[in-house]
């Protein structure tokens, strides 16, 4: 294409260098009559429109490959300041991985811990719920979401939970994942002033998983609140 181009471009200035008037003329320019002038002037735009449109795309190609290498250095930098317990330092890196490619959901979850280990709950939401929506099909983002929820001071958000859970529940076939769902419906239950539905989710969670540490001790106090000692003793 280069060869074509600069071929082009040779006739092109020879011709106008030996008679500027008499290119003139033959390009048309006075009369409108077609001419091979114009044939390759049209013909050197076209060919110089192309290289610049190949330029362009790999000017492009290169920006997004740096910048997705920058945000995985990032995020990579961002994760070790988290598990080094410096939040704040953490989440300005991976905010920024986020602000580079923000249609990772594995930098949002990331983000979604930091904000959540530094008390920002809110923030921490916000994130999973990203997550959630470009990986739907995670039951992680949503079980974390959960449990966020499940805390709060907000009975809406404790519904909301309630959601979420069941969602895992329909989706997962993981005994341990199951049971966990179900635990934080019994919290939700508890939460909510439910304690008849919370002492049933609590014991669905130990058919699913008869270790289960939070739902064992829930139900072993349940069961003392209610005179049941030997139970609870055995728990």
């Amino acid at each position: 294409m280069f060869a074509r181009v600069l071929e082009i471009d040779r006739r092109f200035i020879a011709a106008t260098s030996s008679s500027p008037m008499r290119f003139a003329g033959e390009s048309a320019i006075w009369t409108g009559a077609p001419s091979e002038g114009v044939a390759m002037g049209g013909a050197l735009w076209r060919s110089f429109a192309s290289w610049f449109l190949l330029v362009w795309i790999a000017l492009c190609f290169g920006a997004c490959r740096t910048s997705k290498q920058h945000s995985a250095a990032l995020a990579e930098r961002g994760w070790a300041e988290y598990q080094a317990h410096r939040y704040a330092a953490a989440e300005k890196d991976l905010r920024e991985a986020v602000r580079l490619q923000p249609n990772n959901p594995k930098y949002h979850y990331e983000l979604a811990l930091s904000l959540r280990d530094s008390g920002q709950i809110d923030g921490a939401i916000g994130e999973l719920y990203r997550a959630h929506l470009l990986q739907p099909d995670d039951s992680g983002y949503v079980l974390l979401l959960s449990q966020l929820m499940v805390r709060s001071y907000d009975r809406q958000n404790i519904r909301w939970s309630e959601g979420w859970a069941n969602q895992v529940l329909h989706k997962s076939t993981d005994p341990s994942t199951r049971a966990e769902a179900l635990y934080l419906l019994g919290i939700g239950s508890l939460r909510l002033g439910e304690p008849n539905d919370a002492e049933n989710y609590f014991n669905k969670a130990l058919q699913e998983n008869p270790d289960h540490p939070a739902a064992l001790s829930f139900v072993a106090l349940q069961d003392a609140d209610r005179g049941r000692v030997d139970s609870a003793e055995q728990r």
